[in-house]
């Protein structure tokens, strides 16, 4: 527990509780409201195509990859 010397000490901790208090006030807010943002019907369904793109784009990169070393096999 801290000691205070004088009423100006507590007094300027009070404030910067107060102050500290207001800042993780908003910072609530703001994750509240990218939370919000991200699971709107709208961005979810991006996502969700976002995620599709990229499957469909490593699965035709793999499947080139895996045709190659399979060609290369056939040949030797």
């Amino acid at each position: 527990m801290r000691q205070y010397k004088n009423f100006n000490e507590i007094e300027r901790d009070k404030r910067l509780l107060k102050l500290q208090m207001e800042i993780d006030k908003e910072k609530m807010i703001l994750s509240y409201n990218y939370t919000k943002e991200s699971l709107a019907p709208v961005n979810l369904i991006k996502n969700m195509a976002g995620t599709v793109f990229k499957s469909a784009v490593i699965l035709k990169g793999a499947n080139k990859v895996l045709g190659m070393i399979g060609g290369k096999k056939d040949e030797k």
